[in-house]
C-alpha cells in the first residue's frame, strides 16, 4: 500500500505574489536575508500587505542553525504573529520550519521560493546545522501551508546559483525516483521535473529568463516526489560534506550523484530504465541504459560548470573520513536508499569521487 499526500496549496505563473492578498494576515513574520532586504525584494510583500504588521527576521545565513530558530521565534512570540512568511532559497525556509516547529501556538507558514531546487516550500523538512553536523528534520508539521512561485524572483540569479540549485534539482528527481517509498504519483512527478531541468538548466544559465517559471515548477515538484518517496545516499553524504567543507548542496550533489547512480543501479534499475528512457535512450539492454543516464547527468555537470570531484572544490578535505561517513549513516535520508549502505560502501564512494 501506498501514500501519496499533498498539504500546501500551489500559486504559479506571472504575478503569483499578488495572491498573498487573499491571506488574512494581520501580524507576521517575514523570515529572509539580507540580501533579499537590501535588493528590494522584501517592500514587494510589504506593499502588498499595507495594513498588516510586518517584522522582518533577516539573519538568515547558509547552513541555519538551530540557534537562529531560537532567536526567531523569540521576536515571533514576542509580536503575537501568527503567520510566517519565508522569501529565499532553502535557508529562510528551513529557518521558517524552525520556527515554526519552536512554536507554542499554531502558525501558519507561507514559503515564496528564490531558487529553483530546494523543494522546500512544499516538504517537511528542515536542514539544520549545529558545528560541524546537518540535522535534517522531517515532521508533516512543517510543511507549508502555501508556496507562492512567481517567476520574477528567478531573474538575477548569477549563473553559479542557477547550476548549484538546479542540481540540487536534478539530484532530487533521480533519488525519489528509486527511494524506498516511490510510487506512480511520486514518479510521475520526479519524471515531469526532470524532463524539464535537464532540458531547460542549461537555457536558464545561458541567461534565458523565459524558462525559469518552468524549472521554479519543476523544482516544486521534484518537492512534491521526494516528500513522497525519500532520497538516499547522495543527499545523505552531501549533508554530512556539506557541514564540514561549507560547500554548496548543489555542487555536492552534482559530485556524488552519478556515482550513487551507478552503486544503486543493481537493486532499482526499473526506475533508472524508465529516467535513461524519458531522456532519449533507444537501447533495451540495462548494461546502456545505465550508461547513457550517467553519461546524461555528468553531460549536464559540464554544460553547467559544475565539479567532477570533490578534490576540484578547492577545499581541503580531511584525511581520515569517518566522520563523515558516520553523520551521513546517521543522516535520515539515508533510510529511503533503495540499497542497504554500510560505512564500507560509503568510504569506496567517497574515494571514487575524491
Amino acid at each position: 500500500m501506498s501514500t501519496f499526500y499533498l498539504k500546501t496549496k500551489i500559486y504559479s505563473g506571472e504575478n503569483a505574489l499578488s495572491h498573498l492578498k487573499e491571506f488574512p494576515i494581520e501580524k507576521a513574520l517575514l523570515i529572509t536575508d539580507r540580501y533579499f532586504t537590501t535588493s528590494g525584494a522584501v517592500n514587494r510583500i510589504l506593499e502588498l500587505l499595507p495594513n498588516a504588521q510586518i517584522t522582518i527576521f533577516d539573519d538568515v545565513k547558509p547552513d541555519p542553525t538551530l540557534e537562529m530558530g531560537v532567536a526567531g521565534e523569540r521576536i515571533r512570540r514576542s509580536l503575537g504573529a501568527n503567520i510566517l512568511i519565508a522569501l529565499g532559497g532553502g535557508s529562510p525556509m528551513d529557518c521558517a520550519k524552525a520556527i515554526k516547529a519552536l512554536s507554542d501556538v499554531p502558525v501558519k507558514l507561507i514559503c515564496i521560493p528564490t531558487t529553483s531546487g530546494s523543494g522546500s516550500e512544499v516538504t517537511s523538512f528542515s536542514i539544520l546545522t549545529r558545528g560541524e553536523t546537518k540535522f535534517p528534520l522531517i515532521d508533516e508539521t512543517l510543511l507549508p501551508d502555501a508556496a507562492i512561485l512567481d517567476p520574477s524572483f528567478q531573474q538575477n540569479m548569477p549563473q553559479g546559483l542557477i547550476a548549484e540549485t538546479g542540481f540540487d534539482l536534478i539530484s532530487h528527481c533521480v533519488e525519489a525516483l528509486a527511494a524506498k517509498g516511490r510510487n506512480p504519483f511520486s514518479d510521475a512527478m520526479a519524471l515531469r521535473a526532470l524532463s524539464v531541468a535537464v532540458s531547460l538548466l542549461p537555457r536558464s544559465w545561458r541567461g534565458e529568463n523565459q524558462v525559469r517559471g518552468e524549472i521554479q515548477c519543476a523544482a516544486c515538484m521534484a518537492g512534491i516526489a521526494f516528500q513522497t518517496a525519500g532520497l538516499g545516499i547522495s543527499h545523505a553524504l552531501a549533508h554530512a560534506l556539506g557541514a564540514r567543507l561549507h560547500v554548496s548542496h548543489g555542487r555536492l550533489n552534482a559530485i556524488l550523484l552519478p556515482a550513487v547512480v551507478r552503486f544503486n543501479a543493481t537493486v532499482c534499475m526499473d526506475a533508472y530504465r524508465s529516467a535513461s528512457i524519458l531522456l532519449g535512450a533507444q537501447s533495451t539492454s540495462d548494461t546502456l541504459l545505465l550508461r547513457h543516464l550517467i553519461r546524461e547527468l555528468e553531460q549536464l555537470r559540464r554544460k553547467l560548470q559544475l565539479p567532477e570531484h570533490l578534490r576540484d572544490l578547492g577545499v581541503t578535505l580531511p584525511n581520515d573520513l569517518s566522520g563523515i561517513i558516520d553523520d551521513a549513516l546517521h543522516d535520515m535520508c539515508l533510510a529511503g536508499n533503495p540499497r542497504p549502505v554500510s560505512a564500507e560502501d560509503l568510504q569506496q564512494l567517497l574515494q571514487e569521487v575524491l
